[in-house]
């Protein structure tokens, strides 16, 4: 039994042994800052050691601070695509809706200089030919695709869901960000 208790002891502190240089060699990993996202420790702004300073006349803190303000402007980024046989027609079609969705909205009272079109991309359309005969499925091209976004900048909170409303009648469905911008 003394002899049983003797090697489980033996096997424990051997296990302990490891388990320290384990911890140890982590420190030492984490102080060399390889690849240690987790805790972003050398950031002076996640620091609060330097947050303050004072001598016999003067005590300077600076504060980091959660706002909440209504934003000055808001700018929204709409987008859509357009596919065809041929790029000029795929680019003619996208730009009567564009057009036309820009001439609903400058009835609202967005003026031409609040709104910037962005040509994003022109790509080949592929699809397959399956002949269910044979099983065996070929590679076509099916025509082609342009894709552009819309951002426009508006005063009003309150102008986005009429802007994502009015979109939709021009098939214009992809919101893909609102900016919250401050002058502040």
């Amino acid at each position: 039994m003394k002899k049983l208790t003797f090697t489980f002891c033996l096997i424990t502190a051997s296990f302990l042994n490891l388990s320290k240089a384990q911890v140890g060699g982590n420190q030492i990993y984490r102080e060399r800052n390889n690849a240690d996202y987790s805790v972003p420790r050398n950031l002076t702004e996640f620091n609060n050691t330097n947050s303050y300073f004072t001598n016999d006349s003067t005590l300077i803190v600076s504060v980091k601070i959660l706002m909440n303000k209504p934003a000055d402007r808001y700018k929204i980024t709409l987008g859509l695509n357009e596919e065809a046989d041929t790029p000029k027609i795929a680019l003619e079609n996208i730009n009567k809706r564009i057009n036309g969705f820009i001439k609903r909205i400058s009835s609202m009272g967005i003026k031409n200089d609040a709104i910037f079109v962005d040509f994003i991309s022109q790509t080949k359309v592929y699809d397959y030919n399956i002949n269910k005969d044979s099983q065996v499925s070929t590679q076509k091209m099916d025509g082609f695709e342009t894709k552009k976004n819309i951002i426009i900048t508006v005063d009003k909170h309150s102008m986005i869901e009429k802007l994502v409303s009015e979109a939709s009648d021009f098939q214009i469905y992809d919101v893909i960000k609102v900016d919250y911008i401050s002058n502040d």
